[in-house]
């Protein structure tokens, strides 16, 4: 359960446990009716709520989630971008070290087609976030930065991005696309078994490593793989497993 609904739980348990609720302050009055009126799909009046409670005590430290859960309505519920970015940089004026923060501003720009800014706040992200932590560019943002680009400047893109951001699988998937179109069979392969070592399996995946290990003259893996691939889904033609066989045999009858 994420730390959102525990707290939407936690503010439905104090309206109806605890009866000093109608003592407290006008601030959390404002949070539990917001959070009442977004778990019941009523966006604009939370929008309202959650606005109180900000104007009531628009510094307080405690109140982090206001911003993320009244940027989120703006940008995940009504695609109204704009509106979730001021609220998101309002929010990091306070808070310019919280994750979540930055990470949905950064889709925010992006979904404005605000490609500068959505690059600055990939690059923001992987200053204040952990290694292990996972975010990727968005696919579409993605084909629009690379479409004038060449093979080999898409190429150098990723691995800079990489740099910054090891874990992003999308790059990854690119840069290993990349090199399959220039029949660089053993860089491919690389990218490929990264995203299976960071949990990441797909019939595209197992496809991808089967015709690298072909090329690359390991036919047992690359049957093993293109086998993979097909119970995922993928329509792998028989003749190809024919062809491995016959491979095979010629291996085995030098």
């Amino acid at each position: 359960m994420n730390i959102k609904k525990i707290l939407k739980i936690t503010l439905l348990l104090i309206i109806f446990i605890i009866p000093e609720f109608a003592f407290c302050s006008n601030e959390n009055k404002y949070i539990i009716a917001g959070a009442l009126a977004e778990e019941a799909g009523d966006y604009q009046a939370a929008i309202i709520e959650y606005q109180k409670a900000i104007s009531e005590n628009p510094e307080n430290p405690e109140n982090i989630y206001i911003y993320s859960s009244l940027g989120g309505i703006y940008q995940y519920k009504l695609k109204d971008y704009s509106s979730a970015i001021k609220v998101y940089t309002q929010g990091l004026q306070l808070f310019p070290q919280d994750y979540d923060l930055n990470l949905n501003i950064m889709y925010a720009y992006f979904d404005l087609d605000d490609i500068h800014n959505g690059v600055n706040y990939y690059k923001i992200i992987s200053k204040i976030s952990n290694r292990n932590t996972s975010y990727s560019f968005p696919r579409a943002s993605l084909q629009k930065i690379i479409k004038e680009m060449t093979q080999e400047e898409i190429i150098n893109f990723c691995k800079k991005y990489l740099l910054i951001n090891p874990k992003d699988n999308i790059l990854i998937e690119l840069l290993s696309k990349s090199y399959m179109d220039k029949c660089d069979y053993k860089n491919a392969k690389i990218e490929y078994e990264k995203m299976l070592d960071q949990g990441y399996h797909s019939s595209d995946i197992y496809w991808g490593l089967g015709v690298c290990y072909y090329y690359l003259g390991n036919y047992k893996d690359a049957k093993t793989k293109l086998k993979e691939a097909k119970d995922l889904g993928a329509p792998v033609p028989s003749r190809y497993f024919d062809m491995i066989e016959q491979k095979l045999k010629s291996s085995k009858n030098r």
